[in-house]
């Protein structure tokens, strides 16, 4: 089973969205780092970051999500993760509702497809899953 690595906001439900178009497909396997602060797995922030890179590397695709600067004040996290994701050559799913003129350079890179709106990489993942390749 395939794993994808879920980057963006904690403070929305968009992680929830992604999952549910997935749960009774069984396709995926969600790495999804809210979980581990909801749940209370790490005690200190510096147990974030070795779980985020491994979990990075351990994902055949990281999805990346950037919602509003509302509640993407901190966006400097999923920025990380993409960085990781494309310099290890992982397939890299980023949706950008915001500001365009940002994050359009990583659509240059071979690895990276970049969408607008939540629903459109959430149906690109349905066709990745089908055929397993960037079109």
């Amino acid at each position: 089973m395939k794993k994808v690595y879920l980057a963006g906001p904690f403070h929305s439900n968009w992680q929830k969205e992604v999952k549910e178009h997935f749960a009774l497909r069984g396709e995926f396997t969600f790495l999804d780092p809210r979980e581990n602060w909801v749940n209370k797995t790490f005690k200190h922030p510096s147990e974030y970051w070795p779980w985020n890179i491994q979990a990075i590397k351990e994902a055949d695709i990281v999805f990346v999500y950037v919602k509003d600067y509302e509640t993407d004040v901190f966006g400097c996290g999923h920025i990380f993760e993409m960085g990781v994701a494309t310099a290890l050559g992982k397939l890299v799913i980023l949706v950008n509702e915001i500001d365009h003129r940002y994050f359009t350079q990583y659509d240059a890179l071979p690895n990276v497809v970049y969408f607008t709106k939540l629903k459109e990489g959430i149906n690109y993942l349905l066709v990745w899953k089908r055929f397993g390749k960037k079109e």
